[in-house]
């Protein structure tokens, strides 16, 4: 494989090779970097993406499983354009690193994008869950006012977003009168 990429310059011979080689040590860490580094220069994306799933169910590490799974999110979403599927691998991210917002925002961006207002209020929800209790009381009391917004404007369900709203103001902002002003036009 080195031989091909180095001396060769046949990037597609190369791949083979280790794909070849990766056949006797599955679990070669520094050999499927290799691939993916192959595969993502060939703009072989399928093989990309199956790369990627080795290197995840290989990871313990829940930081760094979430940026390969983020990776292959990308693509599926940006070359494969297969956007239901880059959705649950985003998803997957969440569930690995719910801090890592991109993810989060790529979710809300494909799903406001196909007009999904359902899919938007139960992404909205499970990313509210993944949260924890305390520590990130600002990007809660957005994800809640975002998700009354979204059964206000989006759904037109106004008693769910009267009692989000009621959330927002008695839980996580009670000394901010605009959510009482959002409460009383409800």
């Amino acid at each position: 494989g080195k031989l091909y990429v180095e001396k060769l310059e046949n990037r597609t011979k190369a791949a083979e090779a280790y794909t070849q080689a990766l056949a006797l040590r599955p679990n070669d860490f520094p050999m499927l970097h290799t691939l993916l580094a192959l595969y993502q220069e060939n703009k072989q994306w399928d093989e990309l993406i199956a790369i990627i799933d080795r290197i995840v169910e290989l990871e313990t590490d829940g930081l760094r499983r979430s940026r390969y799974n983020y990776t292959a999110a990308v693509v599926l979403r940006d070359n494969l354009q297969s956007q239901d599927e880059a959705i649950d691998r985003f998803n997957t991210v969440l569930d690995d690193d719910p801090t890592y917002l991109k993810a989060f925002q790529a979710i809300d961006a494909l799903v406001t994008k196909s007009k999904d207002w359902k899919s938007l209020e139960r992404s909205y929800r499970k990313m509210i869950k993944r949260l924890p209790a305390t520590g990130q009381e600002e990007l809660t009391l957005a994800l809640w006012s975002n998700l009354g917004e979204i059964y206000r404007t989006r759904l037109n369900d106004m008693k769910a977003a009267a009692e989000v709203f009621s959330v927002v103001a008695t839980q996580f902002d009670p000394n901010n009168p605009k959510w009482q002003i959002v409460l009383a036009e409800l």
